[in-house]
């Protein structure tokens, strides 16, 4: 089987630190996540820390 690597970079014009927070916290996801809108349905659940490894979004 040949192997392959498929891949996509952006230049962000922010500072890192700005962009990690908008990752790091599931809840600000809304803002960004080309998926919101798709599901007018759609119910989020949070549990856990804001944000950080052991924060949760189901």
């Amino acid at each position: 089987m040949t192997a392959f690597h498929i891949g996509r970079d952006i230049e962000i014009a922010a500072p890192a630190d700005r962009i990690h927070a908008l990752i790091d916290d599931l809840r600000e996801w809304t803002r960004w996540s080309p998926w919101e809108g798709v599901d007018p349905d759609l119910k989020r659940t949070y549990s856990g820390p804001a944000s950080g490894p052991e924060a949760k979004y189901a």
